[in-house]
């Protein structure tokens, strides 16, 4: 038997990842794969999350933010959650630090473009799809994957498409500092029901775990736990996540539903 005959052997090592609200029980991401492999078929393809909330932008950067920086540089990110698909919003393909991010323009790379600097953007305008025609309602089959393909076998990003400029970028509460005190809030709740804040590790640098109080609803928590595990008590901790945010926890339990807390509460720390 003949070995296959790739049409541009130059896909071998690329890595593509990708990100969506296409959820398991559908057809979506097994024919965004198909494209990518039709394409790219000695491209290495990850997953890493498809049950991100339908529609929800905010959550999904939020995961591309954790995941991203973990990959080997020049991986192709694919993002897709996209509640404007077929709407004027532009589709993008971007080299950032290390990485290509490749995404609807509805902010969806807000997180990651402030972990490594954007260095070009185009508007997707020159692909192939794979049936010809650019479907309305599904550009990760027929735009966004082939703009990764197009990556992966060697292609620029200035062959795709013209210099895209002013990004959408989520409106993202940023903490408000005083001399001893630091109010942020709770932007996101993850599927433990831990309730992640806009707190970072950047902001409590100077800090040691144990002079920091956290103020919660009516909760009043001293110190940082080093893990979840301090909190098989019942009651919440403060912790410095994996994602390098402030997180409230119950350990073992949902802290969400225990404290009865959610999206836009105020987190007051003070030293």
């Amino acid at each position: 038997m003949n070995s296959p005959s790739y049409p541009n052997p130059s896909a071998r090592g690329a890595v593509i990842t990708l990100l969506t609200d296409f959820g398991a029980s559908d057809g979506y991401v097994g024919a965004v794969k198909g494209v990518l492999l039709s394409q790219a078929p000695l491209a290495t393809i990850i997953d890493i999350a498809h049950q991100i909330p339908a529609q929800d932008c905010f959550s999904a950067a939020l995961a591309l933010e954790t995941a991203c920086s973990t990959f080997p540089p020049g991986t192709i990110h694919i993002a897709v959650v996209d509640p404007g698909v077929g709407s004027k919003r532009r589709a993008l393909a971007c080299r950032a630090g290390e990485y290509y991010f490749i995404a609807p323009d509805n902010g969806l790379l807000t997180f990651a473009l402030k972990r490594h600097p954007l260095q070009l953007a185009v508007n997707i305008s020159q692909v192939q799809p794979p049936k010809g025609r650019i479907s309305f309602t599904f550009h990760a089959r027929d735009i966004f994957a082939p703009a990764a393909a197009h990556l992966a076998c060697g292609g620029t990003l200035e062959e795709l498409g013209d210099r895209a400029y002013d990004l959408t970028l989520l409106d993202v509460p940023a903490p408000t500092k005083e001399e001893n005190t630091l109010t942020g809030q709770v932007i996101h709740i993850d599927p433990f029901g831990n309730l992640i804040t806009n707190i970072t590790e950047d902001d409590l640098v100077s800090r040691t775990p144990g002079e920091i109080l956290v103020q919660i609803g009516e909760y009043a928590i001293k110190g940082l736990a080093k893990s979840y595990f301090q909190g098989l008590s019942g009651k919440p901790l403060a912790l410095l996540g994996s994602g390098g945010r402030m997180e409230i926890a119950v350990g073992g339990k949902s802290a969400k539903e225990i404290l009865g807390l959610g999206r836009g509460e105020a987190v007051i720390v003070q030293w």
